[in-house]
């Protein structure tokens, strides 16, 4: 079934779909939208903007959701790319990349101390992004109990967000991770037991030691016999 495609000749954006679709098989229903001429303020057009629940009309509240998605793809997004993708790739991991990740967290676990959502009261395409991230990272076994309003964010997402076990807790995407990333850079190394070979020449040489300690007090037990005798010649240091 074709998918209805709202579009402009001279729109750049509009024909990279386009090609897309044609490329990977997709039928569009082409339906052309001149904005110059006002049809994307037509009743017909317009009633596909009226829910903004999640991505609102109002300015303020718009722009504190845009703020949060570029947070997501900028700095919070792009610190776990650096960090975990090089070990998805069998690459070195560079653990010291760890700690930019929660200093970024720590800045959306300041931003969740007014709001339950990301973006203020409601639930937000914010919500939808930031979770997706942040899920990698709790597969991934970074420790997110030192920041606890995302901890208390994250179960309410898990509980409140439709399709969320479907989207995020895939069993596949949790091996992988961690498979992939270990979290705590200095694993501990049992050491291994001594050889008893290497146990007897140890005591072999700590035997010979001793011995050769004893005949060296017994060269100066000698020695302060002379001197008390008035015999002794140099001295014994």
């Amino acid at each position: 079934m074709p998918l209805d495609f709202y579009y402009m000749d001279m729109s750049p954006p509009c024909r990279a779909v386009m090609l897309t679709a044609k490329a990977v098989g997709v039928d569009l229903n082409l339906k052309l939208v001149n904005i110059m001429t006002g049809d994307h303020r037509k009743p017909e057009f317009l009633k596909y903007g009226k829910d903004d629940s999640f991505y609102p009309n109002n300015p303020k509240a718009r722009c504190i959701v845009d703020q949060r998605l570029y947070f997501d793809i900028g700095t919070l997004y792009q610190k776990w790319a650096d960090y975990a993708y090089p070990g998805l790739r069998g690459q070195p991991i560079n653990h010291s990349l760890l700690e930019g990740i929660h200093e970024a967290l720590s800045f959306l676990n300041a931003n969740l101390m007014d709001f339950p959502w990301a973006a203020g009261n409601k639930i937000t395409v914010a919500d939808f992004s930031l979770v997706a991230t942040i899920s990698s990272m709790e597969a991934a076994g970074v420790n997110l109990e030192q920041h606890p309003r995302i901890v208390q964010w994250l179960k309410r997402c898990k509980t409140k967000m439709v399709g969320y076990q479907e989207a995020n807790e895939v069993e596949e995407m949790y091996k992988q991770c961690h498979a992939a990333i270990r979290i705590d850079p200095t694993p501990k190394i049992k050491p291994k037991a001594p050889k008893k070979s290497d146990r007897k020449k140890r005591n072999a040489k700590k035997q010979a030691m001793d011995n050769k300690g004893d005949t060296g007090s017994e060269k100066r037990q000698a020695w302060m016999a002379t001197v008390k005798e008035g015999k002794a010649e140099g001295a014994m240091i």
